[in-house]
């Protein structure tokens, strides 16, 4: 074999075996983790939506900007002890079908207000939302302000930062979906699968080896996923690595973080009324966080701003009984027609 041939046959086999290894698994994963809940036909595509508990009003929980239901589940499994309870997969996440549309807030509301119909629920609702699931929740408040019961905002994402972005923060977010892209290149050829099952099984110099040949200088897509799960209930992780491992989820994830900035210009600050509203910021955030969390929280003439102590980002992971005990408060507030709501 001349050395040419050698240096062209040796890489293709490589991608070949790759690609057969993902395919292998991909179809592994389908079958040790079907969805729990309903894929619904929602604008060609499919969202997978999981429904937990009885009565009204509904409880629906909206994801952040990479995450998926599983991140609820703990949280859910509480709240439907007293209401129905649903949370669901953003498409291209999770066990939801890729998306067909631009992920526009138009596009991402028009989404969830299909779905919900397709399941026949018009409301009471009360929202619960994450980082940027906040943009989504809030857009749902104002185009159907008589649906919705109350509204809980969990660190939602700060909008003046994102609107102010200076260039090289413009251009973080792009090499952000640059390595995203990468990182569904890799998925295809089952690099990302790899690395997760060797992160799994215990290893930690080759994953980092890996991680740092796929994104040369900047920040590993592959590494940002696993700090992403890091705070997942062990039993949820396999199926998180399972979603993580296709290519959709990265191709997903790039589509966002290039359209960041112009979705949260698509969100004004307009008055939610006397809509019940609590927005919860983490015990970290930074000074201009609260600032804008504080400003939503005065978008109701009874919102409430709240602290959530011992807890980073991810409150509904690191504080679950500060989102439970909020909601249960609320929801038996609600339950009584001569009191507001909260």
């Amino acid at each position: 074999m001349s050395i040419l041939l050698r240096v062209v046959a040796v890489p293709l086999g490589v991608l070949l075996i790759g690609a057969l290894f993902q395919a292998i698994g991909s179809a592994i994963d389908r079958r040790r983790y079907p969805p729990p809940g309903r894929l619904v036909p929602v604008q060609g595509t499919r969202l997978h939506a999981y429904s937990e508990g009885e009565g009204e009003p509904t409880i629906i929980l909206e994801s952040g900007i990479a995450a998926s239901s599983l991140n609820w589940r703990a949280v859910q499994a509480e709240l439907a002890q007293f209401t129905r309870v649903i949370s669901y997969d953003r498409a291209g996440f999770g066990w939801s079908e890729a998306a067909r549309t631009p992920r526009t807030i138009d596009n991402l509301v028009s989404e969830l207000e299909k779905m919900l119909d397709s399941l026949e629920i018009s409301g009471p609702l009360i929202l619960v939302a994450h980082s940027f699931g906040s943009l989504i929740a809030r857009t749902y408040c104002y185009r159907n302000p008589d649906r919705v019961e109350g509204l809980l905002l969990l660190d939602p994402i700060d909008c003046e930062y994102w609107r102010t972005l200076l260039p090289e923060g413009n251009e973080r977010l792009a090499i952000g979906a640059r390595l995203s892209r990468r990182g569904a290149w890799l998925a295809r050829v089952g690099v990302v699968r790899f690395s997760l099952m060797l992160l799994s099984a215990g290893a930690r110099t080759l994953p980092k080896l890996i991680a740092r040949m796929a994104s040369g200088s900047g920040e590993s897509v592959i590494s940002r996923v696993t700090a992403e799960v890091s705070k997942m209930p062990s039993e949820l992780l396999p199926a998180v690595r399972a979603h993580w491992s296709r290519p959709q989820s990265f191709e997903t994830l790039a589509q966002y973080l290039s359209r960041l900035t112009r979705c949260v210009d698509e969100i004004p600050y307009a008055s939610l009324g006397h809509l019940s509203l609590i927005v919860i910021s983490a015990e970290n955030a930074t000074e201009s966080e609260v600032r804008e969390h504080r400003k939503l929280a005065s978008l109701s003439s009874i919102g409430e701003h709240v602290i959530a102590e011992r807890s980073g980002h991810w409150i509904q992971l690191d504080r679950p009984d500060l989102v439970v005990s909020s909601l249960q408060r609320s929801y038996r507030v609600s339950r009584k027609p001569s009191i507001p709501f909260l």
